[in-house]
């Protein structure tokens, strides 16, 4: 659901994993897509989130060794919404920071 309106509001591909641990579940998707650059726009509380910081850094791990995708992270204070649908419905865009060049 937060993909699907993520995708109508900003008129761009979105996909959605079941968790912040099922990055892997997005590669080969992503590859058959043709995708050059990725963007991930985990919930705001990612950054207090010990576990999801963890899952993060194995996100980038994984990608710098399984793909030559460029991998960035969409962030934003979390008083503006705790996900990137809650974000973009209060006319918000995310800051987006390069992880992977």
């Amino acid at each position: 659901m937060k993909a699907d309106l993520a995708a109508d509001m900003m008129v761009k591909p979105f996909m959605a994993i079941p968790g912040t641990g099922a990055f892997r579940l997005a590669l080969e998707p992503l590859k058959q897509l043709g995708c050059r650059h990725v963007v991930l726009a985990y919930d705001a509380d990612a950054v207090t989130t010990p576990e999801v910081q963890r899952s993060l850094e194995l996100c980038a791990e994984f990608f710098a060794k399984e793909s030559d995708m460029a991998l960035s992270l969409a962030m934003w204070d979390a008083s503006l919404g705790k996900g990137i649908d809650d974000l973009l419905r209060a006319n918000y865009v995310p800051q987006v920071s390069s992880l992977l060049a």
